[in-house]
């Protein structure tokens, strides 16, 4: 972040010089917490979806799992409206068995889609909720199991959602919820406690300005540890960096 092409040059090995044909164009974000429509701009024709689902709720023995993950690049067409849908969080129960989290997709099932955690049950010997298994997209994770008394963690860009231990709910990985513990799940998808509401999900989608330049950008040469800044240094969208990487860490 902030760092000159001198920088870059030093750590790479290489000349990086920073000029207006290589800079990152910015892209357009938008997060939805609830469900609703997108309409794609014009000029746009690429988007990267992510997509977590919701959090199954706690039982009255058993804490629900968490929401899977989701993420993938569609092409779409300029001015068409799309659905959008984010799963809600279970229903917690201090009676039953928790009920479980509802799916996020964009477009349609078929096009990207991430599941939601399962609830918690009633009995000990049922009382734990799966989390929501793997979905549909490019990358996809599913969510942490629930324990006898915490909710599961949801599924995240780099990794499956964390199991539940004991009475503790799940910590979260990096962009996905936490489990509760004693409490409602972490939006978006952490797993509730044993009797508390999962968290919701959630389903952003970022508008991809030029990926035609992105994309002829070399992006292979540039090692992992590097921590460059998106908007200040050339970054490919090629299927490596999206599958690899969460994007606009810095924005």
């Amino acid at each position: 972040n902030g760092q000159s092409s001198e920088y870059f040059s030093a750590t790479l090995g290489g000349s990086y010089a920073l000029t207006p044909q290589n800079v990152r164009p910015a892209h357009q974000t938008e997060t939805f917490d609830a469900s609703g429509t997108w309409v794609c701009p014009a000029g746009i024709t690429a988007v990267l979806v992510e997509c977590w689902a919701a959090g199954g709720g706690g039982g009255k023995s058993g804490g629900g799992g968490g929401g899977g993950f989701s993420k993938k690049v569609l092409t779409l067409v300029p001015g068409t409206t799309y659905t959008v849908t984010v799963g809600v969080g279970g229903i917690g129960s201090a009676e039953g068995g928790g009920t479980a989290g509802g799916d996020s997709w964009f477009k349609d099932t078929a096009s990207i889609l991430a599941r939601g955690g399962k609830g918690g049950g009633t009995e000990p010997d049922d009382s734990i909720g799966t989390g929501g298994a793997v979905g549909i997209g490019k990358v996809t994770k599913a969510g942490g199991d629930g324990s006898q008394e915490g909710g599961g963690g949801a599924g995240a860009y780099l990794s499956a959602g964390t199991d539940a231990w004991k009475s503790y709910g799940a910590a979260p990985e990096p962009g996905g919820g936490a489990g509760g513990t004693h409490t409602v799940g972490e939006d978006p998808g952490g797993g509730g406690a044993a009797k508390c509401d999962g968290g919701n999900g959630r389903v952003v989608v970022t508008a991809l300005v030029d990926p035609a330049h992105i994309v002829q950008q070399s992006y292979c040469a540039i090692p992992d540890w590097v921590p460059y800044c998106p908007q200040t240094y050339p970054f490919a969208f090629n299927e490596n960096s999206i599958d690899n990487n969460p994007l606009d860490a810095c924005t």
